[in-house]
Order: C-alpha cells, then sequence, then structure tokens
C-alpha cells in the first residue's frame, strides 16, 4: 500500500508538466523581449541552427530506424522461409514414414492370409486324410471281422 502511494507521487501529471512548459516559453518570450533586436535575431538564428541540427539529427536517426527495420523484416523473412521449409520437409518425412507403415501393415496382412489360407488348405487335407483313414479302419474292421465302439 505504500508502495502504491509513492508510485502514485513519482507519475507525472501532464498538466503539471504543461505549466511548467508554459510558464518557460514565457519567461524565454520576456527575456527576448528585453533584447535589443539585433541580439534577438541573434538568438532566433542560434535557435533555427539548433532546430536544424536536431532535424539533421533525427533524419540520421529515421534512416538507422528504417535500416534497422529492413534488417529485422529481411531476418524474420529468412526465419519464416527456413521454418517453412523445416515444417513441409518434416511434413514430408512424416507423410513417407506414415505410406511405408501403411505398405508394411498391408503386406504383413496379405502375408497372414496367404498364411491363413495355407493352414486352412492344410485343414482340409488333413481332414480329408482323417476320413480316408477312418474310412480304412472301418473297411478293414469289416474285412478282419472286429468292430471296436469308440466313444
Amino acid at each position: 500500500m505504500l508502495n502504491e502511494s509513492l508510485e502514485s507521487d513519482q507519475e507525472i501529471d501532464p498538466e503539471r508538466e504543461r505549466q511548467k512548459l508554459m510558464l518557460k516559453r514565457q519567461k524565454s518570450i520576456e527575456e527576448s523581449l528585453q533584447l535589443n533586436v539585433k541580439d534577438h535575431i541573434a538568438k532566433l538564428e542560434n535557435y533555427l541552427a539548433e532546430l536544424k541540427k536536431d532535424l539533421e539529427i533525427s533524419k540520421k536517426e529515421m534512416s538507422n530506424l528504417r535500416m534497422d527495420i529492413a534488417t529485422v523484416k529481411n531476418n524474420h523473412g529468412k526465419s519464416s522461409d527456413d521454418l517453412c521449409t523445416f515444417i513441409q520437409n518434416d511434413a514430408k518425412r512424416q507423410l513417407n514414414e506414415a505410406l511405408k507403415k501403411s505398405q508394411d501393415a498391408k503386406h504383413d496382412a496379405e502375408f497372414l492370409d496367404a498364411q491363413l489360407n495355407v493352414l486352412k488348405s492344410d485343414k482340409e487335407k488333413l481332414q480329408d486324410v482323417k476320413d480316408t483313414l477312418e474310412k480304412r479302419i472301418i473297411s478293414c474292421e469289416t474285412d478282419v471281422g472286429f468292430k471296436h465302439v469308440y466313444d
């Protein structure tokens, strides 16, 4: 709470600052009115020279800022291009991996289907062999005259 009151005391009051600036200008005008015309012209020339110097400095700063903005824009563009390239390459890589995994899964499914068909075929053959053996057993039992009862 104490810190908040200190911070608010330190804040700049715009109205107060405007009044200070107006007082400074008024003093400057009063001082210039007390000068003779030659001194007044010299003072204005000095003021104009300072303004020109400030303007040149501002122009240089603006030029530097424009160059900085162009550099930042260029770096941003390069970074953006690099990032887009990286994302595109990564997307292609992941797509290729997904396609490869899909093809591998398809091949595995085809292999398992083939194995299943082989096993079904073997089962059918074994069933045929079993049926043939049962018929031979029955035929042999009939020929021998012995019949065994199965559960």
